[in-house]
């Protein structure tokens, strides 16, 4: 088993809600790449296109047949993530509806008044 740590940047499947690797890198990402790059970290045996659960911390192979369990507080950090992404779906539905009432309208077609 190789002491060197590994990266997993994850990107959510919104079609299935699922995790998905995109790539896996062998140095700690923080400050290299854009903050809303999302980054776990994995085994060197991770690889693109396994899953991984945010609850469980439990990578999975795409066959279904490997599994590697990382510490549940990177799947912290995943729950906490979406919980900033709902936050800001909120606002903006919040904010539609505020122009909304306002006589904004996004519809094509029917103008926007005040």
């Amino acid at each position: 088993m190789s002491l060197q740590r590994y990266w997993a940047l994850i990107e959510l499947d919104e079609d299935f809600e699922i995790w998905i690797v995109r790539e896996t890198i062998p140095f700690n990402p923080l400050g290299n790449f854009h903050p809303s790059l999302i980054w776990v970290e994995c085994t060197d045996e991770v690889g693109q296109d396994w899953t991984y659960n945010e609850k469980t911390g439990i990578f999975t192979s795409p066959d279904g047949g490997n599994t590697v369990d990382v510490p549940l507080s990177q799947g912290a950090r995943i729950a906490q993530l979406e919980v900033e992404i709902s936050e800001r779906e909120e606002m903006f539905e919040f904010m539609a509806g505020l122009m909304e009432s306002v006589g904004f309208t996004s519809d094509i077609g029917e103008e926007a008044s005040l």
